[in-house]
């Protein structure tokens, strides 16, 4: 009897492992009658399963190729969750080079009459497209997504980039139920894992084996019998190092406000190639630390030898700066003449395609041919130029080692033990004042000698935005005003970016409509002198500003310039608030009483700070006959506030918001 029942237990034990086996193109009534995610009610869709398999395949005439073998299985609860009915994958290319995809099979199931219904996905669901000459995108839209629906499907990668392994996450904006990854890597190959995000991952780890097949072809011949070509088949079999994850219950990354880059915080691997070690080939050394991760791009031939190159320019920068001995005047002089003489073509990178001779002769070219055509100037006119190599916010945080870290090159200038950070590719700069897409956190700056350190990228001086507003408030409710508006540093080149990429007309009826008022009289200044604050300059007319009840009127003193919600609502945060920059909200507003009202009452002064003088937000509010005087201000010194103090944030701004909306009040005299 106990036999019996150790022999029922293992067959139980099988068939639960059996039915928690899922295979593509089966799925079940259950899966599509679950209303929601059990452990995320707010799920709008979630990964019944994902399945990766990566792995080598040896062919005698690619090679060892990288093959990914994809499995998801998503199912979408809401409206919300439909854009999931479109998947896109992205493949790198470069040249003749490229990464393919192929074996694309997708069903779309309902649950109809309580059965599963599927609709097949087909070739007109299936779209390629370039997306720029080292892209291209796959986009398959299912038939019949609806909610409810679940969508299984499966592809396969073959990259001839073996050294090569993309990051692995085990983590996305929708929750994921099971999800197993499996790789493969033969001996010839040494990769270090690094590991990033919050999840806590368990690999389990084993060895298999490989075989290398190929044919050997030679000929042959002697005097009796005519030449002949003989096949011999060869085989040699290698080792392999095989590494599995299983997760189950992974939950979502949470949107939430002011995140740098939300992959910067997704739970993932990155396989860092370490060496090779190929048989009959000596071993082959590849990054391990930042020194050799810089050496090695330094020692490029698309990146340093083009900083030796200056016979393109020489006779410009000579005519240029000549006469000039003030370094800060030769740079800006050299820094304007590449803004303007260049446009960048779009494409980032740290390597240059073309080459800065011909971008130059072309006044064209993407961003390393401009920074390093820059610094070959700069350099030109003895000034202490070097690179600095940065990581773009969409590109995530460089955390280890790597050369794939990179992905950008922006100018530095050391004048007087004070540097200069420089991008020309942007035409709204100035030193210092960087494109927002390269402010993320710290870059790497390579000396002449190799030598190279971390520099930061953030700015110390804040970008304002000063409002000062002349206010004839009428005992309707209806306010009618002057306006002056100054911006600054990274809100002076915002601005000016917005306002030449639109025309003044739209930009005018948009912020009409955003504020719900009438607007006139519009004149900005400085727009082309990238020193000098930009200034706006206009008249507003509102109606329904004041809360008339009886012989009172009641209003904020900010009108419709009053923060009302705080964006930040969660009780716990894991990720730091980034907001790019430090910058000063600063708003001076002169009320003018309507004629027969007098102050009653108006909100009492405060001040409050944050840790460490991380931020201040300061309010006052004074009233004297029939005038009355508002001075606010928001200063945020510190552009990335690490979420130890997120509940010190939060808290700063409940009080922000609760003392922005508290109210002026009037009474009839």
């Amino acid at each position: 009897m106990f036999k019996k029942s150790l022999l029922l237990l293992f067959f139980l034990s099988l068939g639960i492992a059996k039915a928690q086996d899922i295979k593509f193109g089966k799925v079940s009534v259950e899966e599509l009658e679950e209303k929601v995610y059990p452990q995320d009610s707010t799920a709008e869709a979630a990964y019944l399963f994902r399945n990766l398999k990566i792995f080598y395949r040896y062919t005698p005439s690619q090679g060892f190729e990288l093959i990914t073998e994809v499995h998801e299985r998503i199912k979408i609860y809401s409206k919300d969750g439909l854009d999931y009915g479109t998947q896109r994958v992205r493949v790198y290319k470069n040249g003749n080079v490229k990464e393919t995809i192929s074996g694309i099979k997708g069903y779309t199931y309902n649950l109809v009459d309580g059965e599963a219904e599927d609709t097949k996905l087909k070739k007109d669901g299936i779209f390629e497209s370039e997306l720029s000459k080292y892209r291209n995108e796959t986009k398959f839209t299912f038939p019949n997504v609806k909610e409810g629906s679940v969508i299984d499907y499966k592809y396969t990668i073959t990259s001839p980039y073996s050294s090569n392994i993309d990051e692995i996450p085990f983590q996305f904006l929708i929750p994921i139920k099971k999800e197993k990854v499996r790789l493969e890597i033969p001996e010839y190959y040494s990769f270090n894992p690094k590991v990033k995000g919050f999840l806590t991952l368990r690999p389990v780890t084993s060895r298999g084996t490989g075989k290398i097949r190929w044919t050997d072809t030679y000929k042959t011949a002697s005097n009796k019998a005519p030449q002949r070509t003989q096949s011999v088949p060869r085989e040699v079999e290698y080792v392999t190092s095989i590494t599995n994850f299983e997760m189950n219950n992974v939950p979502a990354l949470k949107r939430e406000p002011y995140v740098n880059n939300i992959r910067n915080y997704q739970s993932a691997v990155k396989y860092e190639l370490a060496f090779t070690n190929f048989p009959n080939s000596p071993v082959e050394n590849y990054t391990s630390n930042w020194e050799k991760v810089t050496e090695t791009i330094y020692k490029s031939p698309a990146f340093g030898a083009e900083l030796q190159k200056d016979g393109y320019f020489d006779k410009d920068v000579d005519q240029l700066v000549s006469g000039t001995s003030d370094p800060n005047a030769k740079a800006m002089m050299i820094f304007d003449f590449v803004k303007n003489k260049m446009t960048w073509d779009g494409y980032m990178g740290k390597y240059v395609d073309k080459g800065v001779r011909k971008a130059y002769k072309d006044g064209k070219g993407n961003v390393a041919e401009i920074n390093l055509m820059l610094i070959a100037m700069l350099r030109y006119a003895n000034l202490d130029a070097n690179p600095v190599l940065v990581s773009t916010r969409n590109h995530g945080v460089s955390i280890f080692p790597t050369r794939e870290g990179f992905n950008y090159v922006i100018a530095s200038v050391n004048i007087d033990g004070k540097y200069m950070l420089m991008d020309a590719t942007e035409k709204h700069s100035v030193p210092n004042v960087l494109p927002y897409r390269v402010l993320n956190w710290s870059g790497r700056m390579i000396q002449k000698n190799g030598n190279s350190g971390f520099m930061k990228l953030t700015p110390d001086k804040k970008a304002m935005d000063v409002v000062q507003m002349n206010i004839n408030l009428k005992a309707d409710g209806t306010i009618e005003g002057k306006c002056r508006e100054q911006y600054t540093n990274h809100n002076a080149m915002l601005f000016r970016d917005n306002y030449t990429k639109n025309n003044e007309e739209d930009l005018l009826d948009e912020m009409e409509k955003e504020y719900d008022f009438e607007l006139s009289n519009y004149s900005v200044k400085n727009m082309a002198e990238m020193q000098k604050p930009i200034i706006e300059t206009y008249d507003i007319l509102k109606e329904d500003q004041v809360q008339i009840t009886g012989d009172k009127l009641y209003f904020s003193p900010l009108f419709y310039l009053s923060q009302n919600e705080s964006p930040f609502k969660l009780d716990k945060r894991e990720y730091p608030v980034d907001f790019g920059f430090p910058w000063e909200d600063k708003y001076m507003i002169n009320i003018q009483v309507p004629e027969g009202y007098e102050i009653e009452s108006i909100p009492e002064k405060m001040a409050i700070a944050l840790p460490e003088n991380m931020g201040v937000f300061k309010y006052n509010v004074v009233g004297a006959g029939d005038k009355i005087r508002a001075i606010v201000s928001v200063n945020i010194n510190a552009p990335v506030i690490p979420p130890t103090h997120y509940e010190a944030l939060k808290e700063f701004y409940n009080q922000l918001v609760k003392k922005q909306t508290e109210k002026v009040v009037l009474k009839k005299i």
